[in-house]
């Protein structure tokens, strides 16, 4: 999300550049399936630790109420998290899932037109 209490200019899942994707050797290459498989690798296997992450973040939570990253709202952004986990799902619909982040942020044209105001008028290369 953007920064500037989440203004939603960028309103892909995660930032995947052209760039990033180049280094890859494009969306069609080996590299780049690769990095699709470690991506669900790594959610199914975050997954399987959800309770030990999202008490970590309450634990952090405790006296810490007014950090930016829970606006204000700490237990809704802990049920937020776990509610990331997509622990209701199967493995297969989780795949489906990933895929489908992964698919949304490639070339997202949201990031690409936030990126070029930040580079022109921020000065943020």
């Amino acid at each position: 999300s953007s920064p500037g209490k989440n203004s939603g200019f960028e309103s892909a899942p995660f930032k995947l550049t052209r760039e990033f994707v180049e280094i890859m050797d494009g969306p069609t290459s080996r590299t780049f399936a690769k990095f699709r498989t470690l991506c669900l690798r790594t959610f199914l296997e975050l997954r399987k630790h959800c309770f030990q992450i999202t008490l970590l973040v309450e634990m952090l939570m405790q006296g810490n109420e007014d950090l930016p990253c829970f606006c204000g709202k700490p237990e809704e952004a802990v049920r937020g998290l776990k509610n990331r986990f997509k622990l209701e799902w199967s493995d297969r619909a989780c795949v489906e899932y990933v895929n489908y982040l992964i698919d949304e942020s490639l070339e997202n044209w949201r990031t690409r037109w936030y990126d070029t105001y930040q580079r022109f008028c921020v000065g943020v290369l």
